[in-house]
């Protein structure tokens, strides 16, 4: 993850092994989706920058969205849309 104000790398991916397609910002600001061609679908806690929870699908993922109240996360690529359900894991 790239800090934009110190311009610094804040941390690096463990859950993708090919080209990130997208990025999302939950409506919170807490949690990061990412997404792409290895078919993973990341999401990553802000803050601390690490990886949370990840799911791989069959293709290509290339665009991903949070749901307007933060619950769900949907994403989509070669083989179609997914939704998925999204709970922060508690403290």
């Amino acid at each position: 993850m790239w800090d934009c104000v110190t311009e610094a790398w804040t941390a690096e991916s463990a859950v993708h092994t090919d080209r990130v397609e997208a990025v999302a910002i939950s409506p919170d600001g807490n949690w990061i989706a990412s997404c792409g061609r290895d078919g993973r679908l990341g999401v990553w806690e802000r803050a601390s920058g690490s990886a949370t929870a990840f799911v791989r699908t069959d293709s290509s993922l290339t665009c991903c969205s949070w749901a307007p109240d933060g619950t769900a996360l949907a994403t989509g690529g070669q083989a179609g849309a997914y939704l998925f359900r999204f709970s922060p894991p508690l403290p």
